[in-house]
């Protein structure tokens, strides 16, 4: 195709013959999939009920409420403490605290990400590179 399109290049002498051409192409390659992305927009409804009976059953988690008081506090005090419940067995709460540190001190997270990563808990360290993401990795390769 990109032979194709540099010899009308060469032979129009201008983008739009090109531009046209690749309108097309894209329409022949999308417009059999809106059906599919259609199906796949009406799907929400067990998907939203799924995600609001998950979201009640977390807001009525008292570890949960007190990752949610943690919150509204300075990142110096909260972060800390936050931290610690990634190490959780319950899931949802681990999950929880990850989501309120990355939402609320996305910005402040990173310098007291060490300890966790230094952590023997599987848990711990999987949350905390989550957070941290791979492009901050470099810095912590001796704790991981």
């Amino acid at each position: 195709m990109g032979a194709v399109l540099g010899m009308w290049r060469a032979r129009f002498r201008s983008l739009l013959p090109l531009m046209l051409a690749h309108l097309i192409f894209n329409g022949v390659v999308c417009v059999p999939r809106l059906r599919e992305w259609y199906q796949v927009a009406e799907i929400p409804g067990p998907i939203a009920d799924s995600l609001a009976e998950h979201a009640k059953k977390v807001r009525s988690n008292p570890k949960c409420r007190q990752i949610e008081s943690l919150a509204r506090q300075p990142a110096q005090e909260a972060v800390p403490a936050i931290i610690d419940y990634f190490a959780d067995p319950d899931e949802d709460v681990c999950t929880y605290a990850m989501a309120v540190v990355g939402g609320c001190f996305h910005h402040e997270v990173e310098p007291y990400l060490k300890k966790p990563l230094s952590s023997r808990d599987k848990n711990t360290v999987g949350t905390a590179l989550s957070l941290n993401g791979i492009r901050h990795y470099s810095g912590y390769k001796q704790e991981v």
